[in-house]
């Protein structure tokens, strides 16, 4: 249970500012759908972001403890292709926003 509390903590911690920064951008203006869906993909990209340095910190210490044990580097591979994976999705998640979004008019 602390666990869970721990990381809800340090997610409000990660997306917070981004939501505060987006809102103060709109502040003067009157907020648009436009702006609404740019603050909440900031925020979102700024969660995952958040959470794929958590699994490359893991796959890190995964692989300081296994010691040469056949097994546990097995598991610390998985989380290596898995941490690469995540990033590689994220990244292209990232291009393929801006790219549609660029289409269709709604990056400032």
């Amino acid at each position: 249970m602390n666990k869970k509390i721990a990381f809800l903590v340090l997610l409000g911690l990660v997306v917070l500012p981004g939501l505060a920064s987006a809102q103060a951008a709109t502040q003067a203006a009157t907020p648009t759908l436009s702006s609404m869906a740019q603050a909440a993909l900031t925020a979102i990209v700024n969660a995952v972001g958040f959470l794929i340095v958590i699994i490359w910190v893991i796959t890190g210490i995964l692989f300081l403890t296994a010691g040469g044990a056949p097994e546990k580097l097995k598991v610390a591979k998985v989380a290596l292709i898995t941490a690469i994976v995540g990033t590689i999705i994220i990244i292209m998640a990232n291009y393929a926003t801006s790219f549609v979004g660029g289409i269709f008019g709604l990056n400032q």
